[in-house]
């Protein structure tokens, strides 16, 4: 029988298996089987950490067994004892495909020396052969993609940008692209794309734009065979692709400020009929534009008076959730400007009314805007937000010193107010729930912004990096289901970057205990790992089980694969 945990493993060790890697319970399991399971899941499940069996180590016979298929395959994976030989197999009849297809882009993201050829993504991705020539959808089958759920659409997402980015063959790249088009476009709901589609789509243009380009030659249609969808139901999908796999003239619209023309132009065609859900596929979209560095200052201000992000009149208006994302990659205009200043200082001689919580909210939009800001305007900045925190928790500011701390070196006192707090935030909190995947229970939107500003504090250079990187691990792996942790990992990849080999590896020896913890650790080191997670220097000579906690980012990394909105630090200091 194989062993789960290798040799020379100390008891109490965690692993990073969640209750879902568990076998279904059978009916014919005899009663003592049935017992000995009931008693693992009312154990330590969640990181799971290791179980005896009359004071001594015993995972062959208690825990193997209930591993589910997928489990299993996991850890030979991890630990060498299996390939991929099975999986990759293209015409091996499968029972279960959409699983291979995870586990296969769980492999490719930690291990692309031994990941499934690119084409495989294509050849068992998503059956969408039948769509080409598809004029209306309302009066053809989907053949069940619309049914899929969001976390199939999201691996589908993961394998067509892996196979896109890595194979050579124009037309398989180009193939690649058109599968994501029709898929996203198919689950549209009445005309309206779906947002957890749309923003995983998203992203998966964001990584399309940072893959080799798609060459086109020169008064070729980008997709010919999508010529019958791109002229109604799959257009939107399909001109954004073009423009950022193939550039601005093989979308047809010649540069990105004709892109931001021709999106406004469909917004308003569409507004009537899809009301809100226009803006929900145009302001990511236009995002993407901005932040890959395809509009301008004079396109900033056409995005703020179209979509009315502000209103200096009486009372003022400031949009408080889409303004911050444009502003911290996107200049204001001197207008712009002014008004927030005016408002966020009360400035005396201004005819605008400003309350106190607009104040706050200019201010919060100036942060965002930083990196554009002269020194003295940062200065008053600081010193505005200073002087409210005199009388008051300094974490309780999280929200407003998280944009401060990525352009500007946070005072001493304000790092040790933050890290005391999370520190403190994480003895009271509740023990995690038993699926380490979607364990926290209760998360407190002051804790997430305490954690983001220091994560801030650590990319806007801090002095002391070594104990914020524990501190943010650990905030991390209690917070592992939460959506918004991409800032601390990129926080912790920059932290880490700075330390030597030998304290990286301490890192994760003093964390054998938490399973999450240590998870947390590697899914920064991803950043930088361009070969896969498990050809990082730290794998070399660290204990085996570390390569289990690999499979757990893997899987982490699928689940959270969408368009971040709310990148923090992205401004030019970055």
């Amino acid at each position: 029988m194989a062993s789960l945990v290798p040799q020379g493993i100390n008891v109490g060790v965690q692993f990073p298996l969640a209750v879902t890697d568990l076998a279904t319970p059978s009916p014919r399991w005899d009663e003592r089987r049935i017992a000995q399971r009931a008693e693992l899941l009312a154990g330590q499940i969640g990181g799971l950490a290791t179980h005896t069996i009359e004071g001594r180590e015993n995972w062959e016979f208690k825990l193997w067994p209930e591993l589910s298929r997928e489990a299993q395959r996991r850890v030979d994976f991890a630990l060498a004892r299996d390939g991929l030989g099975s999986v990759c197999a293209a015409n091996e009849p499968r029972r279960d495909r959409a699983r291979d297809y995870q586990f296969a882009g769980e492999a490719a993201l930690i291990d692309r020396k031994r990941a499934c050829a690119p084409v495989f993504f294509l050849e068992q991705g998503p059956e969408v052969e039948a769509l080409y020539t598809v004029t209306n959808p309302a009066t053809h089958l989907d053949f069940g993609l619309s049914e899929l759920s969001d976390q199939a659409i999201r691996i589908y997402l993961v394998g067509l940008a892996f196979a896109y980015r890595e194979l050579t063959d124009a037309d398989l790249r180009r193939r690649a692209l058109e599968a994501a088009i029709l898929l996203v476009s198919i689950r549209a709901e009445k005309g309206v794309v779906r947002e957890a589609d749309w923003l995983a789509y998203m992203r998966f243009l964001e990584d399309v734009a940072k893959s080799p380009r798609l060459d086109v030659a020169a008064d070729n249609a980008t997709f010919p065979r999508l010529n019958a969808c791109a002229r109604s139901w799959c257009e939107l999908a399909e001109k954004l692709a073009a423009f950022f796999a193939a550039g601005a003239d093989a979308a047809g619209v010649g540069n990105g400020p004709g892109m931001l023309t021709w999106l406004i132009a469909r917004v308003t065609d569409r507004r009537d009929a899809e009301g809100d859900g226009a803006r929900s596929w145009a302001l990511p979209a236009l995002l993407l534009l901005a932040r890959h560095g395809d509009l301008g200052q004079a396109e900033f201000d056409w995005i703020i008076r179209f979509f009315r992000f502000i209103a200096i009149g009486e009372p003022i208006w400031i949009d408080p959730i889409w303004l911050p994302r444009f502003a911290r990659v996107l200049k204001f205009r001197s207008s712009w400007k002014g008004g927030l200043e005016r408002c966020a200082f009360h400035i005396a001689g201004s005819h605008v009314a400003c309350s106190d919580l607009d104040a706050d909210m200019a201010a919060n939009i100036l942060s965002a805007q930083g990196g554009f800001l002269e020194p003295s305007e940062q200065s008053m900045l600081l010193k505005r937000l200073d002087e409210r925190m005199q009388q008051d928790r300094i974490a309780l500011y999280g929200s407003q010193i998280r944009d401060v701390g990525c352009w500007s070196k946070l005072p001493d006192r304000w790092l040790k107010a933050l890290e005391s707090s999370l520190d403190y935030q994480l003895r009271i909190m509740p023990a995690r729930a038993t699926d380490p995947l979607t364990g926290v229970s209760v998360i407190e939107v002051t804790d997430i912004a305490a954690a983001h500003a220091l994560a801030a504090s650590i990319l806007g250079r801090a002095d002391e990096k070594t104990r914020l990187t524990v501190v943010l691990a650990r905030f991390a792996a209690n917070h592992w289901s939460y959506e918004g942790l991409q800032l601390l990992f990129r926080a912790l990849a920059v932290a880490l970057a700075a330390q030597d080999a030998f304290t990286v590896d301490r890192l994760l020896a003093s964390q054998e205990n938490d399973a999450l913890v240590r998870s947390a650790v590697l899914e920064a080191l991803t950043i930088r790992a361009s070969e896969g997670l498990l050809h990082d220097p730290v794998f070399s000579s660290a204990p085996s089980y570390l390569r289990l906690d690999a499979m757990l980012v893997a899987k982490h990394l699928i689940a959270q694969y969408t368009f971040e909105l709310d990148k923090l630090c992205e401004g030019p200091a970055r």
